[in-house]
């Protein structure tokens, strides 16, 4: 039996305690929503094709993780974030141009361990908010409530801390993305910018696409005869690359691509230049020791 009438003036504090304090840990959990979905959409990132199809998987790619739910989020950035000495980046070879940028902390498997049974706990104690926390209450019972406005701080507390921690996670974010500028803004990073725009041109993706369907069963296709099938396919593609890159020739700007090798064949009327796509799977990573 309650110690005060449901009507009492001590019990409507209470109560009015319980809501405000629920509704503080709602927020606080949005906000962790916010940032873990800002996290997971910035710290992996990967764009392929040609460079103007890249504002639209940027935006597919952040509004992918705006439809998740906290658990899920939350174990995706754990998953994500960090690694330890023992991990190993798997990386699938492939002949497809892709712009990939890592953000990731080192830490130690006992800190994953605990990270990972934190979250659990800390996904649970949401759960039980949003969709448990007011049954079986008796508004009338004025210890029991009393008992929830003292757990609602401890939660209050508790999101506080995981706010912290993300936001120092977004603090490297922040810092790691400066450096990166400088680096890009840089003479050595233009100039890999520039590879990087070669490498997406409609005539090396041509060319990457031609000794794929064409090659022999060493890898090998004819470099003239593939050269002669895109000027006549993409004849206006061609005029508008050398227009936009200084390469005399098609040969000089797949030798600067990088992406394929060469070699002379001897035939009846003399020698011809053949070549073949090389397996490329590039990854721009950054790593910051976390403890």
């Amino acid at each position: 039996m309650s110690e005060f009438p449901a009507s009492s003036p001590e019990l409507i504090v209470l109560r009015d305690q319980i809501f405000r304090a629920v509704g503080k840990s709602t927020y606080l959990y949005q906000q962790i929503e916010k940032q873990i979905k800002f996290l997971n959409a910035s710290i992996t990132l990967e764009l392929t094709g040609p460079q103007n199809e890249w504002p639209d998987q940027l935006a597919k790619h952040q509004s992918f993780f705006n439809k998740q739910t906290m658990g899920t989020l939350m174990r995706w950035l754990l998953e994500g974030l960090y690694f330890t000495s023992e991990d190993q980046i798997k990386s699938q070879v492939t002949n497809e141009m892709k712009l990939r940028w890592r953000f990731s902390l080192q830490t130690t498997a006992e800190y994953v361990q605990q990270r990972r049974a934190t979250i659990d706990a800390f996904v649970d104690d949401r759960n039980r908010l949003v969709h448990h926390y007011f049954e079986n209450i008796d508004f009338a019972d004025a210890s029991m409530l009393t008992e929830m406005v003292k757990e609602l701080e401890a939660q209050h507390e508790k999101i506080n801390e995981e706010i912290q921690n993300l936001n120092q996670i977004v603090q490297l974010l922040s810092e790691s993305s400066q450096v990166e500028s400088e680096w890009w803004a840089s003479a050595e990073g233009a100039r890999q910018w520039e590879t990087i725009r070669l490498q997406n041109s409609t005539p090396i993706n041509f060319l990457e696409w031609y000794s794929g369907i064409k090659r022999d069963r060493d890898g090998w296709a004819v470099f003239q005869t593939a050269c002669d099938v895109m000027k006549k396919q993409y004849m206006e593609e061609v005029d508008s690359f050398f227009n936009t890159f200084k390469f005399e020739s098609l040969q000089s700007a797949a030798t600067a691509s990088a992406l394929f090798e060469f070699t002379e064949e001897k035939t009846t009327d003399g020698e011809r230049l053949l070549y073949r796509a090389k397996a490329t799977d590039y990854e721009y990573t950054t790593s910051i020791s976390s403890n």
